[in-house]
């Protein structure tokens, strides 16, 4: 067994708008299921367990925004990750700055050989073993002073894809491995058809592993000021049990840029100095999920007429279409190649060649600062779920549904509140004041008070929450 430990990274500070009307601000595509018993980001932590063969593999580390970090703690708890490295950026920076950040975690808490495997949270690798063998072969390149690209052997000519073109071959068993020539970013149709014919193209995964020491020399070397922002944030973060907030203020001077472009690139155009760029073929089922279409194509049942229906759904001779029903009932009848996605507070209908349009659609709601793109009216909270059954302005009705032994923060709010209790058991503290709630119990809570909720049985507690005005 190695000695070097491998630390996955899992970069997800992603928005997933390509995912719209079920990703939101608030709940990225890594944050969902989409049809599966796994969300993408549990997906991505759980893949990492089948790269424990020939080394010790550490973490898993997530780098996140704020608003993502207890959902995803919540998520990786359920699936038995209870301890990961959460890495809280204070703004979205791209993939380079936070990978640098990542790497001076890494050179401080487990030195500056660990091998840094870093991951997008929302790609989908279904041959789990394949993604293992590439990865292995990827450690012994980057063990030495260079940095591996994962090239993902292509099915065909994509146009929403970046290309990486391998130059000599290094090894052909067990996995390809070669020379990393050029980088090509997303080309036309016919430039995509030669790359591939003729020279042998990889799709970019967006994946690549590299010691944390070469790394942090990389970046100084072609991103001095990324590198720096990155390291100053982390030299100034505050760290409260297993979660770093970087600081804000050094973290915000960082460029926003890409592993592609701060390092890959100059790095393959320099060809000189100790350090190298290899690239790793993986043959192993990837998708990175960009569009409906995407998600159609890598979930179609081929015994339905490659549709993909999902929720309660009733279709009658449709063909190529996804039809996905988060919030009520849907019914469709002779579609061809299209997508239809129900939410509780929206619906999006289109053709399915359309589906890279949905930016658009999510860029005008935003500049009427429509709530749709942010939130769900179902919402996953650290204490349970939360839904807006019915806003009139000055009035709003709300269900609430709390975990087992699991409390709620009460804070001041703009509208008192009265609480029907209606499943389970609780006790409110507001003030010096505690009242227990059994169903059908009610309570006031004024817009001033602090306290909490605490569900003190064995099962979920629900009520129902009333906006009774403003104070």
């Amino acid at each position: 067994m190695s000695d070097t430990p491998l630390l996955p990274v899992i970069l997800a500070g992603g928005s997933g708008t390509r995912l719209w009307p079920l990703s939101r601000a608030s709940s990225p595509k890594q944050l969902l299921s989409l049809g599966e018993e796994q969300t993408l980001l549990q997906s991505t932590a759980l893949r990492t367990r089948k790269l424990a063969g020939t080394r010790t593999v550490l973490g898993p580390m997530v780098v996140c925004n704020a608003a993502q970090a207890p959902p995803i703690e919540r998520q990786l708890a359920s699936c038995g990750f209870h301890e990961p490295h959460i890495v809280v950026e204070p703004v979205g920076r791209n993939t380079a700055p936070a990978m640098s950040a990542a790497a001076c975690i890494a050179c401080d808490v487990f030195g500056p050989d660990t091998l840094i495997l870093a991951m997008p949270a929302d790609h989908v690798i279904q041959d789990v073993d394949a993604f293992a063998s590439s990865v292995d072969a990827a450690c012994r390149l980057a063990e030495g002073d260079g940095i591996v690209a994962f090239g993902v052997v292509p099915d065909g000519p994509e146009t929403g894809y970046g290309y990486i073109v391998p130059g000599a071959e290094i090894a052909s068993s067990p996995v390809a491995t070669f020379e990393l020539e050029s980088f090509v970013e997303k080309p036309p149709i016919a430039t995509a058809q030669e790359l591939i014919a003729a020279r042998g193209a990889l799709w970019n995964s967006g994946m690549f592993l590299v010691r944390a020491a070469v790394w942090n020399r990389l970046i100084a070397q072609y991103g001095e000021k990324v590198g720096h922002a990155a390291a100053q944030s982390v030299s100034h973060a505050e760290v409260v049990d297993r979660w770093r907030y970087l600081s804000a203020p050094d973290f915000k001077l960082a460029t926003d840029i890409s592993i592609d472009y701060a390092v890959m690139e100059p790095l393959t155009r320099a060809r000189s100095g100790t350090s190298t760029a290899q690239v790793v073929s993986l043959d192993a089922g990837w998708s990175d999920i960009g569009s409906w279409s995407a998600l159609r194509e890598l979930r179609a049942d081929a015994e339905a007429r490659d549709n993909f229906l999902v929720g309660d759904v009733l279709d009658v001779d449709s063909n190529r279409s996804l039809v996905m029903a988060e919030h009520g009932f849907v019914a469709t009848i002779g579609l061809t190649e299209t997508v239809v996605v129900e939410t509780a507070d929206a619906v999006l209908v289109m053709d399915a060649n359309d589906d890279q349009r949905v930016r658009e659609v999510v860029d005008t709601l935003n500049q009427h600062s429509r709530a749709e793109t942010q939130v769900h009216v179902r919402n996953q909270t650290e204490w349970g779920e939360q839904w807006s059954l019915s806003d009139g302005g000055e009035w709003g009705v709300s269900r609430l549904k709390i975990r087992p032994q699991t409390q709620m923060h009460i804070t001041p709010a703009a509208v008192a509140r009265r609480w029907l209790l209606v499943a389970g058991e609780a006790r409110a503290v507001i003030g010096e004041t505690s009242t227990t709630l059994a169903p059908n119990d009610s309570l006031e809570v004024p817009a001033a008070a602090h306290g909490s909720l605490r569900n003190t049985g064995a099962e979920h507690c629900e009520l129902v929450e009333i906006s009774i005005g403003v104070e």
